[in-house]
């Protein structure tokens, strides 16, 4: 791989490849693409922090698996102070195409 190919955090992948016992977990703001490669080219993990919300069957890996388009999400409705609504916490549906 040419150092113009390389991602910023690739470094601590090699550092810890083949460490007994260590998992790498990147949560470089991943596609459903960059997340497969890095598993398959990599191995450890992958997260999807500020995905996760708007995504809520994400845990089940049905956008990855079934090539569902990640819905990005609109953060200025997360964390506002006094907010008690579920604007922007809760009020995500499950993918259409999610048949689960």
């Amino acid at each position: 791989m040419g150092m113009a190919n390389l991602k910023p955090h690739d470094f601590i992948h090699d550092i810890w490849q083949g460490v007994e016992g260590s998992t790498v977990v990147s949560t470089n703001g991943h596609t459903q693409k960059s997340a497969i490669e890095t598993v398959d080219n990599k191995g450890g993990l992958v997260g999807f922090g500020r995905l996760f919300m708007p995504n809520p069957d994400l845990p089940f890996s049905f956008h990855l698996l079934k090539n569902i388009a990640l819905v990005r999400g609109d953060q200025a409705t997360w964390y506002m102070p006094s907010n008690f609504t579920p604007a922007g916490y809760s009020d995500w549906p499950f993918a259409a195409e999610n048949d689960q």
